[in-house]
């Protein structure tokens, strides 16, 4: 990933003999971490991390907590396929490496984004994706898939027409999610991780929102000073501004993934899907000196969006999601956004204490 391949003569005319073993089952798994070897060369960082999750001592790791951090960090760096018969997956190396080194420094385990800060923004993605148009709404769903001809993805020509979710998938956006050998005319990509999709929403804000966002009413930065009710206005305001035309915020991930994209877009350090030792928050929006805590979900009537409030609300009261260190004012908003045409706006919302 991150090395753009192409089919041209006028480029490969010298190294035409070359045989192209991107995909081949045999080697999918040369470059890439399996789980496998993760846990035989790093069981001292594994365990380590476990400790530090678990509040344990090292020597008291049991096995199944130990397989419960790998699960944690498959989630945020696994599930990059090379493999035709889509098999095989690998971790991303950047990242588990990254992720082990900050276990050491910070002394506490955290879910950090290395790919991105790693040159994961490309300067050819940049600005293909700046002359074309792109559907945000396409990409907020982390776990949709998405559809390209197989011919443009296994005979990829230049950058001027180059499909953009092949060119997605070349730069490490995107990756295979089904298989190359059935000979099916559509080939199917997806997110390889959470780390991944948060790195393409960050694309997303750059390229796409930039210049149509903001978070300050009256010269006020509503996510410093503002209270619940006037986070979850900030949001509906966004929420507002999307077209009705065949009206793409139809899921839970919709809706989470584009707060998310428009706060990254006005500056805001927010992250979706955040772990802690009890659970995944929805989204988390890191202030100076505040922590915003959102729990979402989705409803399509008046009635469902109280019951889903309900279970929001003991959601975060179970799982305790944002007190962690360092600790800082704790706002915590359980939030259901109501998908009824009339409506299609958060309107039940509750700070819990």
């Amino acid at each position: 990933t991150g090395v753009t391949r192409l089919k041209d003569a006028t480029i490969f005319s010298v190294g035409s003999d070359i045989v192209d073993i991107s995909n081949k089952s045999a080697y999918s798994q040369i470059i890439g971490f399996t789980k496998e070897e993760i846990k035989t060369f790093y069981i001292d960082y594994l365990k380590l991390a476990t400790a530090y999750e678990n509040n344990v001592s090292v020597d008291n790791v049991t096995d199944t907590q130990i397989n419960a951090m790998l699960d944690k960090i498959a989630y945020n760096y696994d599930g990059y396929c090379f493999d035709e018969d889509y098999e095989k997956k690998v971790f991303s190396t950047w990242s588990v490496n990254n992720f082990l080194q900050s276990i050491l420094e910070k002394e506490k385990v955290h879910f950090g984004d290395y790919w991105f800060d790693n040159g994961g923004l490309p300067s050819i993605l940049a600005k293909n994706i700046e002359k074309s148009k792109i559907n945000l709404f396409e990409y907020l769903n982390k776990d949709h898939l998405i559809e390209v001809s197989r011919n443009s993805f296994l005979n990829p020509t230049s950058l001027l027409d180059i499909d953009n979710n092949v060119l997605l998938c070349q730069t490490g956006y995107l990756t295979l999610r089904s298989s190359l050998s059935s000979g099916d005319s559509i080939i199917s990509l997806g997110f390889p991780n959470r780390e991944i999709y948060d790195s393409l929403t960050q694309l997303m804000a750059i390229k796409v929102l930039k210049k149509e966002t903001s978070v300050n009413v009256d010269g006020k930065n509503i996510l410093d000073v503002g209270n619940a009710k006037q986070i979850i206005d900030l949001f509906n305001t966004a929420l507002n501004t999307v077209s009705y035309d065949k009206f793409p915020l139809n899921s839970e991930a919709s809706v989470q993934g584009y707060i998310c994209v428009y706060l990254k877009a006005a500056g805001a350090k927010v992250s979706a899907e955040v772990h802690s030792s009890k659970g995944r928050a929805d989204l988390v929006i890191e202030r100076l000196n505040r922590r915003i805590v959102i729990e979402l979900k989705y409803a399509d009537s008046d009635p469902l969006a109280k019951t889903k409030l309900n279970e929001a609300i003991e959601q975060i009261k179970n799982r305790d999601y944002g007190n962690v260190l360092p600790q800082k004012e704790l706002i915590r908003i359980a939030a259901v956004y109501n998908a009824d045409p009339h409506v299609r706006a958060i309107r039940e919302y509750q700070q819990v204490e």
